[in-house]
Formats: C-alpha cells, structure tokens, sequence
C-alpha cells in the first residue's frame, strides 16, 4: 500500500467504526467489490475507495459525522457544496492533498477521501407525487440544461439552481425514507447520472471479505453483481499502475491549504487555479498545466523539507 492508501483505509476503518456503533451497513461496490472479493487489495497504486450505502443511511452517517465535527474531517455532499455535479458523499482527511486538475465534479474538498455512492430504492418511487417530481426534474436539469435555462443571466441561473438543489435535497431525504434493504435497488454514475439497476435483492444476502485489513460486506451472489456493474468479462478485468491519473497531484503528507500558503510565501507562480483556466480557453493540452503544477509542487515539498531539517 501507498502511503495515500493508508489514509484511505485509516478513514474506512473510522467509517466503519460509526456505522457498527449506530447499526448502519456499507458495502464495497463496484470494482472495489471485485477487488476485496478476488485479492483483498487496491490492486494498483491509485488512492481511490469506493463504497455504496442505502441513501437513508448516509444521512444519518453525516449527522453523525457533524456531531463530531472533526477539525481534521468533513464529509462533502451537495449540502455543503452547492457546484458538486453529482448527489454522493465523500468522507475527507483535510489533513492530505488529492486536487484533479480538471476536477469535472467540482470537488471543493482537495483531500484524500472516501466516497460514498447513494444506492437508492425503486420501491418508495411507485407512486407519483410531488417529492418523485422534484427529484426527477432535479436530475434531468442536471443531466441537461434546457435551451432556456441556457440563456438566463449567469447570477439568476445560479440562485434558480441553488432553489431547486434544496428542494431536490429535501425531497430526496423524505422520498428513500421507507427505502429498505431488501427493495429493488439502483445508482446513479456520477458524470452523467444514468441508473445502475442492481439485481434483485442484492444485498438480501451477504458475505465479508477482508479489505487491505478491514472487513467489509459484499453480495454473495456477486457474479450476477459484478455482471451487471462492471460486464461479464469482469474476471479478466486488471487494475494496475496504469490506472493512475497522471492529472492529480496527490500528497499524504500536506494539505491543500498547506500548498496554497506555500505557494504564496515562496512567491511560486500566483494563482494556479486561474493558470490552468486560461491554459484550457488556450485549448492548450492538460499535459502542459499538469507538468507545470506538479514542478511548483515539487518546489514547495523542497522548502517544506528545508524547514523540517
């Protein structure tokens, strides 16, 4: 494991501690299913952790994680962000750096983290009413924005979209309430919000498997599970140091807030942010804004390592 992967599980076993302690479940999903199923481990040097938890279940996770309130923690959700492009829920160390450069969810949070994906129920939706339509029409303005809300003033269309994710939110909280375990079940991917129907009754049964060190629940008839989330040529499926992202600057040791101070005393090229925005309205490719960014990184390790000695 990297040193990266190590925070990620040292907050894995944080969340699992506050899920065993209030009887709430999580399971590892997707390719991180297949992984603890197959070997118990990344498989690859990419400090990413996924896992999925009923939407009902969530919320009461964030109030516990609010309770706390953990100066070296958050949990970032469309209730703290409002630019977040998609509803899940990601359990940060603030104490640790993992910024994308091109951060298509609009990520305010740039540490390592843990995230959460909402699996919802089909069950509680049957009947139409008011909240089901909030809810929808909360996603289709997401997925794609109307030719009118197109042209509305950028400050109006913001406060418009700001109306509608609390509406959204709430709607949302009332509607999975009565969701249950044993319901008909679903995801949304989170770049385009698409469903991910789940087998039937997917988690009615379930097995542990060890997870770098910490037990976690999968499905027990994963292979229907692994079919229909991640194909049926999932045995063959290989996660290697490929799957790196070479657009990430990643650091276990420093913050993000640590970097941008860093950045100012040591008179490192301003504003970085505002760089890369001007590089993409170039058409410029990332490759070049990344290396540039990760030279003024390396810089500002260098003079944290001065300062140490």
């Amino acid at each position: 494991m990297t040193k990266s992967q190590q925070k990620l599980i040292q907050l894995l076993k944080e969340l699992k501690l506050m899920c065993d302690e209030n009887n709430l479940s999580f399971f590892l999903i997707g390719s991180y299913a297949l992984r603890g199923f197959r070997s118990g481990t990344f498989e690859s040097e990419l400090p990413i952790l996924e896992i999925g938890m009923l939407y009902k279940d969530i919320i009461k996770l964030k109030r516990i994680i609010d309770k706390v309130n953990n100066s070296n923690r958050c949990m970032e959700s469309l209730y703290s962000n409002p630019e977040l492009k998609a509803n899940i829920f990601r359990y940060v160390d603030k104490n640790t750096l993992h910024w994308r450069l091109n951060n298509p969810l609009k990520f305010k949070e740039m540490g390592i983290a843990v995230t959460i994906i909402p699996i919802y129920s089909y069950n509680v939706e049957k009947h139409f009413s008011f909240t089901k339509y909030v809810y929808y029409y909360w996603v289709k303005m997401m997925s794609k924005k109307s030719d009118l809300l197109k042209k509305l003033p950028k400050k109006v269309l913001k406060k418009y979209e700001n109306f509608i994710r609390v509406l959204m939110l709430a709607a949302l909280k009332k509607l999975e309430r009565k969701a249950e375990i044993n319901d008909s079940l679903y995801y949304r991917k989170n770049l385009n919000l698409k469903k991910v129907k789940l087998p039937r009754r997917v988690y009615s049964q379930t097995q542990t498997v060890e997870f770098e060190g910490v037990e976690c629940k999968i499905p027990k008839n994963c292979e229907s599970y692994f079919n229909v989330v991640l194909g049926s040529a999932w045995k063959s499926k290989v996660y290697n140091q490929e799957e790196l992202n070479k657009n990430v600057i990643i650091d276990a040791e420093y913050s993000y807030a640590e970097y941008e101070r860093a950045l100012r005393e040591n008179n490192v090229s301003g504003d970085i942010t505002r760089y890369i925005s001007r590089m993409k309205k170039m058409n410029k490719p990332l490759k070049e804004c990344n290396d540039f960014i990760k030279k003024q990184w390396d810089i500002v390790k260098d003079t944290f390592e001065e300062i140490s000695d």
